[in-house]
């Protein structure tokens, strides 16, 4: 043992434990022993003399110290195995009782560590995926954008080509929303009743928007595809409360705000400041780049701080 106390205070655990472990073997296999012999790693014999009495200090001491080293090692099963033989010779010693515990302690440090590690490789595999979809999606944008540059955005139908383009990026993105299911039933609940006056369809789209804004503000993306949601919903509800001012033909954005500014409609003259900069915020997602989390606030602030949606009833 006095071997393993050397090995032990020169920080070689694995030599300690090795002769930790045979003077214990020798200490429980032999009650009464005085004399006994032990070959060190040179071959060489060497004697220890000890009384009975100083034999159960000795082989407390052994299990208490082999099993602080096995704590040290992560070999906590092994150094519950010496603990209990400990407690089980020796119930009366608190400290070991106190060892016991210890290792429960660590066990179950060890134990959360382990479940945080693995809930850390689940987030930064998610991460990874969320990236490679964020490419895409960004990909996708880009090209929409591009092709948008060739298109006349005032022109019903090259807006519509626009839109469908972007309406397919609003649903891959939508559908990875729809793994935060807490998120989107906290921003649901909110919307239908603070909005529930909007039509269907209108709710639907300032909840994506609402959700995709929160997943990726602080983010450097391109928020166009979350600024044309938020413009969808102005848009079908002006189409709805002016219908019988609206023809056929006047179904965007811009066509809806001359017809309003040009027969001078009430209430919603009163307002031209704040649905002009949505619409210039319309026309600006269609070019690379230019929109930003900045942009999101600003309609956010005029549908909700400045209560243009109650307005659009």
């Amino acid at each position: 043992m006095l071997v393993g106390d050397i090995y032990r205070k020169i920080n070689d655990k694995e030599k300690a434990m090795a002769y930790y472990e045979k003077a214990i073997h020798r200490m429980m296999c032999q009650d009464k022993v005085r004399t006994f012999q032990m070959v060190d790693e040179d071959g060489k014999s060497k004697w220890s003399i000890s009384s009975p009495e100083s034999m159960s200090f000795f082989l407390k001491y052994a299990l208490k110290t082999i099993a602080r080293l096995l704590i040290k090692c992560d070999d906590l099963q092994k150094a519950k195995g010496y603990v209990s033989i400990a407690i089980e010779l020796f119930p009366e010693d608190e400290t070991i009782e106190e060892l016991r515990e210890d290792t429960e302690t660590i066990a179950i440090s060890y134990q959360e560590i382990e479940e945080l590690k693995q809930k850390l490789f689940v987030v930064q595999k998610e991460a990874e995926e969320q990236r490679k979809i964020s490419k895409s999606l960004i990909e996708k944008l880009i090209k929409a954008q591009n092709e948008a540059e060739t298109m006349d955005l005032d022109s019903p139908e090259d807006w519509k080509r626009f839109v469908e383009q972007v309406d397919v990026i609003i649903l891959n993105m939508e559908t990875q929303a729809k793994k935060n299911k807490e998120l989107l039933a906290e921003i649901a609940s909110r919307i239908k009743k603070e909005y529930g006056f909007l039509k269907e369809a209108p709710q639907k789209f300032l909840i994506t928007a609402e959700a995709l804004f929160e997943i990726h503000k602080g983010t450097d993306i391109d928020f166009a595809c979350i600024v044309i949601e938020y413009v969808k919903v102005c848009e079908y509800q002006l189409r709805q409360v002016l219908s019988e001012y609206l023809s056929p033909n006047d179904k965007m954005l811009g066509n809806i705000l001359y017809t309003i500014s040009h027969n001078g409609i009430i209430p919603y003259n009163r307002y031209m400041d704040q649905l002009n900069k949505i619409n210039t915020l319309r026309k600006r997602s269609a070019h690379t780049g230019l929109l930003t989390e900045q942009d999101v606030k600003t309609i956010k602030d005029i549908y909700f701080n400045r209560r243009l949606l109650q307005i659009l009833k």
